[in-house]
């Protein structure tokens, strides 16, 4: 109790969260300690009420179960949806099938139901901290290329191209690190929830599919590459 509290106090923005809920797995891993950590949650056991809710009430992240039936369905709705920017995070069994599942059908992040819930509190809130990021800068520029929040493409003198939340994520740290190099662990972290191996062969892919994304509208000499440095981070340069 003394690390959610911590970490609430290192997060002090206040924060409203929808949770649904229809095996009782979210209630019962975060139900105390979200109240303890001074987050407000609603609950709700149908996916329409809860849609209802998100247009009637600010909420500042979405957790759902893992409920292998109908989670696909609920996180295109909400990619397709009005509601596409609010961070989802995932809560289910520690089975990588279905977080691989979860993380490529539009979820921001997975944790693991009865594992340690500081870190579900403590990542929800990095969730948070990072789309407050995202949204108070309109955009970044580089170049001839930019980076826009309110529609999360990529503009190029090529065009334009549509990231997923999670290239986004990627793209806009690296945007805001231009020239230096940023650590696997910190990218990790934000994109994949967890700096583990598995996590970081996630982010290998995030990094490949969003290089691709950058070749293929690049036009000109002014060319935009994502260097690697092994076995410690990232750099993005022109």
């Amino acid at each position: 109790m003394e690390d959610i509290a911590r970490c609430a106090r290192n997060n002090a923005h206040p924060m409203k969260i929808a949770v649904l809920v229809r095996a009782h797995t979210v209630s019962t891993v975060s139900a105390v300690p979200l109240e303890a950590a001074g987050i407000e949650a609603e609950y709700y056991d149908d996916f329409n009420r809860m849609s209802l809710a998100l247009q009637q009430t600010e909420f500042q992240a979405l957790l759902l179960e893992d409920d292998t039936e109908r989670l696909a369905g609920w996180l295109s709705d909400l990619q397709d949806g009005e509601f596409t920017q609010i961070p989802r995070i995932v809560v289910g069994p520690a089975d990588p099938i279905r977080m691989a599942s979860a993380l490529g059908n539009g979820a921001h992040d997975y944790s693991v139901a009865h594992s340690d819930t500081n870190s579900l509190i403590c990542r929800l809130r990095a969730r948070v901290h990072v789309h407050r990021k995202l949204m108070h800068a309109s955009s970044l520029k580089i170049g001839p290329y930019e980076l826009r929040a309110a529609t999360r493409t990529l503009t190029t003198e090529g065009g334009q191209v549509s990231l997923t939340s999670r290239e986004f994520t990627l793209a806009w740290r690296l945007f805001e690190s231009v020239g230096r190099v940023v650590s696997l662990r910190e990218l990790c972290a934000e994109i994949c929830g967890r700096s583990s191996e598995l996590g970081k062969r996630a982010l290998e892919q995030h990094v490949y599919k969003l290089r691709r994304k950058i070749e293929l509208h690049a036009l000109g000499s002014d060319r935009l590459q994502i260097h690697t440095v092994y076995g410690v981070g990232y750099r993005l340069q022109l």
